[in-house]
């Protein structure tokens, strides 16, 4: 058996339909965690339109004033058989 961390999100609002989205499957946590961060930042960035509450240890963002708008983040490791590999 081999391991992959598996990044996954999902947006959360009025106008969200709650579903997890796959983002990456990285080979080493490390990688998954620079990522995550990583796509957070871009995450906000590309809202730009309210300030966000951004918790890197939760890997959560929501919106200043209103706290039922964002999306969370989520690391899961895989263990997938040799012949995947």
């Amino acid at each position: 058996m081999k391991s992959v961390w598996v990044v996954t999100a999902v947006d959360y609002g009025e106008t969200c339909d709650y579903k997890a989205r796959v983002l990456e499957i990285c080979k080493t946590r490390e990688e998954a965690e620079k990522y995550v961060r990583e796509d957070m930042d871009h995450y906000v960035t590309d809202a730009s339109r309210d300030d966000f509450h951004v918790d890197y240890g939760w890997m959560s963002a929501s919106l200043k004033n209103n706290p039922d708008s964002g999306c969370e983040w989520n690391i899961e490791e895989v263990d997938l058989p040799d012949w995947v590999f």
